[in-house]
C-alpha cells in the first residue's frame, strides 16, 4: 500500500530475518537491562511472531505476539500475548500502531483465537481498540522480617512437574481463566528470573508443595510475583522471612482497580468464546453488537443461554438493544460491569469468566 507516494508494508517476519533490527528497536524503545534483553531474544523471540510495519524500506514499528496456553473454564486454548508494541519516534502519530493492531487482531481471529491480551503501559492506548481490563494487581511494599528463618527453598528442575501440578490445581480452584503451567513454562520462567537476578521458590510441607512464587531483584528491592498459596498470609510471612534484610515489593491479585499493573483482553471470536460460558437457565436474547475492527462480530445476533454452554448466531430479526464488544467483554468477564448489568439485565443469567490469573509479564 502507499500513501501520497510513501511505500508502506505490513508483514510477519516468520523467517526471523529481522532479529537484529527488532532487537535494536526494542533496546531503543524499552531500555531493558542487558541481561533481560538477552533472555527475551534468546528464549522468547525464537518462538513468537513479529508483525512489522515497513515504511520507505525502513522498519517503522513492530508488535510481538508471544504464544501461551490459557485455560478457560477448564479447556486449554492457545492464544497470543501482545507485547513489544513499538513505533519509531519519527513515525509516531501517523496511524502506524492502529494499522499494526488492526492487522494482528484480524489475523488472530481468522486463526480461531478467542481473545488476545496485554499488560498496558497506558490503558488509554488500547481502549479505542476495544481492549478492556479483566484483571487488576496490587503491590505491597514491606521490609523483610527476621522471623527465625524461612521454609522456602529454591525450586529444582526435577521438581518442575510437581510444581506445575500444584500451580495448575491452585489456579483451577481459584480462577476461571489462567495461564497453563507446565514444565516448559517453568523452564522459561526460570530463565526470566535468572535474567532478573532471581529464582523460583517453593514452600513444602511433608515434602508436598503448598506454595510457589518467583522473584527478581536489584540492589535495593526484591520483586516477588506469581505468588500461589492457599494460605496467602502465611506465604507472605515466609517470603518476608526469606528476605529478612531486604525491601520487598509483592505483586498480588486485586478484585478492583489498585496500585499495580493490569491485564487487558480483546475478544476476537465471540462465537467461540460463548461456548465456554454457561448460564443459570435456558433463555434467548437478540441484541446488536458493534465492533469497529472485526466485521464478523458486528451486527444483530441471537444469544442462546444454557447451563451447558451458550451459543451465538447471526440473525436478521429485529432487536431493541445495542452493546459494544468492549461492554460485552466487561460483562462476560465480570469486571467493572455493575452498571452494565443494570442496562442489560438479560446478561445477569450468565456465569462470568472471572476471576482471571494471567501473571506473566512478557
Amino acid at each position: 500500500m502507499s500513501e501520497g507516494g510513501t511505500r508502506m508494508r505490513l508483514y510477519y517476519d516468520d523467517q526471523k530475518e529481522l532479529g537484529p533490527v527488532f532487537r535494536d528497536l526494542w533496546r531503543t524503545i524499552f531500555k531493558d537491562p542487558e541481561a533481560y534483553e538477552v533472555f527475551y531474544f534468546q528464549t522468547i523471540y525464537p518462538k513468537n511472531r513479529v508483525l512489522a510495519l515497513e515504511k520507505d524500506d525502513k522498519i517503522a514499528g513492530m508488535i510481538h505476539l508471544n504464544p501461551y496456553d490459557i485455560c478457560v473454564n477448564g479447556k486449554k486454548l492457545s492464544m497470543h500475548y501482545i507485547v513489544g508494541v513499538a513505533t519509531m519516534e519519527k513515525y509516531r502519530r501517523q496511524g502506524i500502531m492502529r494499522r499494526m493492531l488492526t492487522r494482528c487482531m484480524k489475523d488472530m481471529a481468522d486463526q480461531g483465537e478467542v481473545f488476545t491480551y496485554l499488560m498496558p503501559a497506558n490503558r488509554l492506548y488500547y481502549e479505542p481498540f476495544d481492549f478492556t481490563i479483566v484483571q487488576y494487581f496490587r503491590t505491597i511494599h514491606t521490609p523483610g522480617t527476621d522471623a527465625g528463618g524461612s521454609k522456602l527453598s529454591v525450586l529444582k528442575p526435577e521438581e518442575y512437574e510437581r510444581a506445575s501440578d500444584f500451580v495448575n490445581a491452585y489456579c483451577h480452584n481459584n480462577f476461571q481463566v489462567y495461564t497453563k503451567f507446565d514444565p516448559e513454562y517453568l523452564k522459561q520462567l526460570q530463565k526470566e528470573t535468572e535474567s532478573e537476578h532471581g529464582e523460583m521458590l517453593v514452600w513444602k510441607k511433608h515434602d508436598s508443595i503448598c506454595g510457589f512464587c518467583c522473584y527478581g531483584c536489584d540492589e535495593e528491592t526484591v520483586y516477588v510475583r506469581q505468588i500461589f498459596c492457599d494460605d496467602m498470609d502465611a506465604m507472605i510471612r515466609e517470603i518476608k522471612a526469606k528476605f529478612s534484610k531486604k525491601q520487598l515489593e509483592l505483586t498480588l491479585c486485586a478484585e478492583k482497580e489498585a496500585n499495580g499493573a493490569s491485564i487487558m483482553v480483546r475478544i476476537l471470536r465471540l462465537d467461540l468464546l460463548m461456548n465456554r460460558i454457561s448460564a443459570v437457565k435456558e433463555a434467548e436474547l437478540r441484541i446488536q453488537i458493534t465492533d469497529s475492527v472485526l466485521e464478523s462480530q458486528n451486527g444483530i445476533f441471537r444469544i442462546n443461554f444454557s447451563p451447558k454452554g451458550c451459543s451465538l448466531e447471526r440473525t436478521d430479526l429485529p432487536c431493541v438493544q445495542t452493546i459494544s464488544i468492549q461492554e460485552l467483554t466487561k460483562i462476560l468477564f465480570g469486571v467493572d460491569c455493575e452498571n452494565l448489568l443494570e442496562k442489560y439485565p438479560d446478561f445477569q443469567l450468565i456465569k462470568p469468566l472471572g476471576p482471571v490469573m494471567i501473571g506473566e509479564i512478557i
